[in-house]
């Protein structure tokens, strides 16, 4: 396990897409890239992704689940081993 965190997950990181990936989020038109796995906030709630968000103000860092996840852009063809 490469993250304390992955404890969490049993080691099964098969459900989470690999950093780097671009997404769009299903509250959201702008694109994020996804830099981080399995992070807490400022208030100690667990989310699945940190995640680097391109608006026309800039950008900015949310943390997200992979349940907002709308639409992925670039992905490998295999993740752990699955097809997705």
């Amino acid at each position: 396990m490469n993250n304390i965190n992955e404890k969490l997950y049993n080691g099964d990181m098969s459900k989470f897409f690999p950093i780097g990936v671009l997404v769009k989020l299903k509250d959201n038109n702008n694109p994020c890239f996804i830099i981080s796995r399995i992070v807490y906030d400022e208030n100690n709630k667990l989310y699945d992704y940190k995640g680097k968000l391109y608006t026309e103000m800039g950008v900015k860092e949310i943390l997200f689940n992979n349940e907002q996840v709308e639409r992925v852009f670039i992905i490998d063809n295999e993740i752990g081993g699955k097809k997705r």
